[in-house]
């Protein structure tokens, strides 16, 4: 749910980043950092967690998407933004391969595609909503305050998951 509102609140807001980090001309990065990081931690954090269980990849995961909303956050220039972007797809990408790993090893066959459904389905609330709130924030607060604003919610994140994902057993 809040890498789908993180990556859905940047479309809304990104001509405002760009625009004050004076990087209109670098734009499109924003968004390939993104999904570069995303596909690199999708395939070395998903292979991690299949060899040693979901917890700590999704841990090191969480941390980096943490670390790169605080990097975003906090840019003083463009460049720094998009390392940010880069650093929340990484960690973005490992907890999505934990995800389907967990939900693969921690539900039987009957009830697996119930639960991908449902995961499928943390897109839409942040589709209906996220960008009217990412704007609103935007307005109300700055830019950053999207960003720095997931952080508590991280936390909550990591304390509802990690209890269950140490129990689901790794592959060897």
């Amino acid at each position: 749910l809040i890498i789908a509102f993180e990556s859905l609140a940047v479309a809304t807001i990104l001509p405002q980043v760009a625009s004050e980090l004076n990087g209109l001309k670098v734009y499109g990065w924003s968004f390939s950092a993104f999904f570069v990081g995303f596909m690199i931690a999708t395939v070395g954090l998903g292979s991690w967690a299949d060899r040693s269980g979901p917890a700590k990849p999704y841990l090191s995961a969480i941390v980096f998407f943490a670390a790169g909303l605080l990097l975003a956050g906090l840019a003083p220039s463009m460049a720094v933004f998009i390392a940010g972007r880069a650093v929340q797809g990484f960690g973005g990408g490992g907890v999505v391969a934990v995800a389907y790993l967990a939900i693969n090893k921690g539900f039987p066959d009957e009830l697996r595609a119930r639960v991908l459904a449902l995961m499928s389905s943390a897109w839409v609330l942040p589709g209906l909503i996220g960008p009217s709130l990412a704007s609103g924030l935007a307005v109300w607060l700055s830019w950053r305050g999207v960003f720095l604003g997931l952080l508590p919610l991280v936390l909550l994140a990591v304390m509802l998951t990690v209890p269950a994902l140490r129990r689901v057993a790794s592959s060897g």
